[in-house]
């Protein structure tokens, strides 16, 4: 069984703890086994670390935020949850005038105000297939006067 420690909570929190269960720790709560939970050993440091428990002889390490305790959370490598996961827009399908406009603003794609719903739609699928390709362009390496390079000379 797992070394216990009785910490004292800092802020309301349920974890998850494997190979213990649930830790719960609450500093207003009328139970003092929520005040001052009991944590395995081997979860304090990313309790600490994300300011959810105080416990003698840790410290919070800079920078960590408890990524140990997700690392199937950290998308980008960078060490914490979250990341670079890839961009959806918002779907277009069913919003009415003023929801495409607000749409139109937030993607910096200019249209006029007596502009239809379907003129507003085009203009925003236009800019994102336009984004799209320049992504593209910039990312395979290759330009035209490559191409060119390549070719025999003219006889």
């Amino acid at each position: 069984m797992a070394e216990l420690i009785k910490c004292i909570a800092l802020a309301e929190f349920v974890r998850f703890v494997e190979g213990h269960g649930m830790v719960v720790g609450a500093p207003d709560s009328a139970l003092p086994e929520a005040q001052e939970p009991m944590v395995p050993a081997h979860a304090i440091q990313g309790l600490v670390n994300d300011g959810l428990v105080a416990a003698e002889g840790y410290e919070a390490d800079a920078g960590t935020a408890g990524a140990a305790d997700l690392p199937q959370l950290d998308h980008d490598g960078d060490g914490g949850p979250g990341g670079s996961e890839p961009h959806d827009p918002p779907s277009l399908s069913g919003k009415n005038k003023a929801e495409l406009l607000a749409i139109a603003a937030e993607e910096g794609v200019t249209v006029a105000d007596d502009a239809t719903n379907k003129e507003i739609v085009a203009a925003i699928e236009a800019a994102r297939a336009a984004d799209t390709s320049a992504t593209e362009d910039a990312s395979d390496g290759d330009s035209e006067e490559d191409d060119t390079a390549d070719a025999p000379p003219a006889a």
